[in-house]
């Protein structure tokens, strides 16, 4: 009897590359990273990342925005039902046992503010981080 796999949705293999990219360009930032190793890594071709995605910059900012909505939703998470200093406290403590053992996570977001020389990147990051502020 022959088992065959079971095709992947095209929301799976977009959160595939997705996956994949956050840690190459954690790796090797915007300049160093490869879409092929991104495709390889996500099992799919690289034409397909770029028919996902159009270019490699359009990539980086998914994962970037990607990556400050996933700390934005940890510390809404972490200060629900809080106020103030306790709303505070709890964000911190969210940073420093979910985010900091995160190197791939982190090392993303400063791969971002490294290529903050980019008008468009620039925007990316300003809107997460001030959604982080705010």
């Amino acid at each position: 009897m022959a088992v065959t796999g079971q095709r992947k949705s095209a929301e799976e293999r977009r959160e595939a590359v997705l996956e994949a990219a956050l840690e190459e360009f954690a790796a090797h930032g915007l300049d160093g990273a490869s879409t092929e190793a991104i495709a390889a890594k996500a099992g799919i071709s690289q034409p397909y990342v770029y028919r996902l995605f159009g270019t490699k910059k359009e990539l980086f900012k998914a994962v970037i925005s990607r990556c400050f909505r996933q700390t934005l939703e940890r510390f809404q998470r972490a200060a629900e039902g809080k106020r103030g200093a306790d709303a505070l406290d709890a964000m911190g403590d969210a940073y420093v046992n979910e985010l900091l053992p995160d190197r791939t996570f982190l090392r993303s977001q400063m791969q971002a503010y490294a290529a903050c020389e980019d008008d468009d990147i620039c925007e990316v990051v300003r809107n997460g981080y001030g959604d982080l502020v705010a």
